[in-house]
C-alpha cells in the first residue's frame, strides 16, 4: 500500500488495515476480495481485517502482499449495489423504544418517521450479530440518541 496507513497481525492468520476512511476502506476491501487469495476479507468502521490461509501463506508473506499490492484508491460512487427498498414497522411490538427516541429527539412519531423515510440509508458494514448492519445517511439527520440500557 502506498499509505502509511497501521497495518499490523490479528491473531496468527489475519492482518488488519486500520486507520482508513469509508472510501479507503471500500476500495482496499473491493481490491482484496476480487484477488480471490485470502479466506476472508472482512470491513470493518475504519478497518478491514484480511484472513490467510496459515498453512499456504506465511504471516510475513501475507503482511508483505498486503503493503505492496493494494491501494486505497476510492471506489467510483457509481459502483454502488442499486437500492434496496425495505418495509419498515414504527411502534408497538416491533419498535417499543419509538416514544423514547421522540421524546429525545423533541419529535412527534409523525414528524420522525417522515424524516426517518426520506433519507436513503446504506449499509456501513455488518456487525457481529447475523443481519445487524450499521448504517449511515449521506447528510446529518440528527438521529443520535443515547444508548438503551
Amino acid at each position: 500500500m502506498k499509505q502509511a496507513y497501521d497495518v499490523k497481525f490479528s491473531g496468527d492468520d489475519a492482518v488488519r488495515i486500520e486507520g482508513l476512511s469509508r472510501a479507503e476502506r471500500d476500495a482496499i476491501y473491493a481490491q482484496l476480495k476480487a484477488q480471490r487469495d485470502w479466506v476472508e476479507v472482512v470491513p470493518a468502521r475504519s478497518s478491514v481485517t484480511v484472513q490467510f490461509d496459515p498453512l499456504l501463506t506465511s504471516p510475513s508473506v501475507a503482511l508483505e502482499k498486503i503493503n505492496r499490492d493494494y491501494d486505497p484508491v476510492p471506489v467510483d460512487a457509481g459502483d454502488r449495489l442499486p437500492p434496496i427498498e425495505i418495509p419498515v414497522v414504527y411502534g408497538g411490538g416491533y419498535g417499543p423504544d419509538l416514544n423514547a427516541v421522540c421524546e429525545a429527539l423533541e419529535l412527534s412519531a409523525e414528524e420522525l418517521i417522515a424524516l426517518h423515510t426520506e433519507l436513503v440509508h446504506r449499509v456501513d458494514f455488518l456487525g457481529f450479530t447475523p443481519g445487524f448492519s450499521y448504517l449511515y445517511t449521506d447528510e446529518d439527520a440528527g438521529f443520535d440518541t443515547p444508548r438503551l440500557n
